[in-house]
């Protein structure tokens, strides 16, 4: 079964953290705990190694799951995120089934 990574502890972790890599070593889906965005900010989407190729590299707004804002990571894959100024027109960030990706930036 997929595995959880705790990667903040609320808002005020969250505003100091520039970047989130996560690297999934194993050979399944594993679930990331980022946290969601705090107000003003949003996650970018920088490299998502299981995605096609150009996706793979382009950057996009994502919104994180569930309550504790998650993000799946395919197995064998790595991820980077960075954290944002949100646009004036972002995402709602109720939170989803799936992190679901926005257009590209």
């Amino acid at each position: 079964s997929g595995g959880s990574t705790s990667l903040s502890s609320g808002a005020a972790a969250a505003t100091s953290q520039d970047a989130v890599v996560v690297f999934n070593g194993s050979g399944d889906l594993a679930s990331a705990a980022v946290g969601h965005a705090p107000d003003g900010f949003a996650w970018v989407r920088v490299i998502d190694s299981s995605l096609a190729h150009p996706a793979d590299c382009t950057l996009a707004y994502v919104n994180m799951a569930g309550a504790e804002g998650t993000y799946l990571v395919a197995p064998r894959a790595v991820l980077v995120l960075e954290l944002a100024p949100a646009p004036t027109d972002a995402p709602s960030r109720e939170p989803s089934a799936t992190a679901d990706p926005s257009p590209p930036i």
